[in-house]
């Protein structure tokens, strides 16, 4: 039964997010390290029809199959860093194992802040049979589009923010150094 003139309920900020992850208005990040948390995390993606992307997901190779045909993102932690305890196996293929499916990802660093400078990470990729062109969008333009940012970063084109950055040679190349970065 309304009561008359009654305020609203308050909101559930955490509610809130959760209706819109599941109305497809907000991408849901689901780190997902092994290849039973990478399938779990596809499951019920579905189940629920939310969107998702998989993160740091140190098994991708061994679970492509279902994350090709569930067309789920990949955000790929790199295989320099090492997860003590949660038994991930790592291949250092896996970027261009990704990219041979078509799999859209992103090569990541990580938030803890155990891995390699971005384009280290890429550099390994590319010595592991990844092309250099799609290295270098996987730590730009690729991670914007994936995290749903490329309207305000992830390129050097009018009116996004960016980074420039001067190497001292390929930035590909484990003596190159960075000279320079204009913000």
């Amino acid at each position: 039964k309304t009561i008359p003139n009654a305020p609203p309920p308050p909101v559930d900020a955490d509610l809130e997010i959760l209706l819109r992850a599941l109305r497809g208005e907000l991408i849901v990040r689901t780190t997902a390290r092994a290849e039973q948390d990478i399938r779990t995390a596809i499951r019920l993606a579905s189940e629920f029809g939310y969107r998702t992307v998989l993160e740091e997901s140190t098994e991708a190779w061994s679970a492509l199959d279902a994350i090709v045909e569930a067309s789920v993102p990949v955000l790929l932690s790199s295989p320099s860093r090492s997860f003590a305890g949660d038994g991930a196996d790592v291949r250092w293929a896996t970027a261009r194992m990704l990219a041979q499916r078509g799999v859209p990802f992103a090569i990541c660093s990580g938030a803890d802040g155990g891995g390699l400078e971005l384009a280290r990470e890429a550099m390994f990729a590319v010595r592991f049979g990844l092309d250099r062109d799609t290295a270098l969008r996987s730590i730009t333009s690729e991670a914007a589009r994936l995290l749903a940012v490329d309207d305000r970063v992830g390129a050097l084109a009018a009116g996004l923010d960016a980074d420039v950055v001067l190497w001292s040679g390929d930035p590909f190349d484990p003596t190159s150094s960075v000279v320079s970065v204009w913000v």
